[in-house]
């Protein structure tokens, strides 16, 4: 079964985005909006971590 065929047969259901700040022990504080996906019927989740474009946890080195 193909990806794409995999994810017409499945529904995908998102939390809401939740902000979150960590503290990198060599980045410094982070600032990064946190999404979980979960597939229906399976204990399966995705998360995913990002930062809002050209802010400065999106640059950090």
């Amino acid at each position: 079964m193909s990806c794409v065929a995999g994810r017409r047969s499945h529904d995908v259901h998102s939390r809401p985005t939740l902000r979150k700040r960590l503290r990198h022990p060599e980045l410094g504080e982070l600032e990064l909006d946190r999404q979980a996906l979960l597939m229906p019927g399976t204990s399966l989740r995705l998360v995913l971590y990002t930062a809002d474009p050209g802010s400065p946890s999106a640059t950090a080195p």
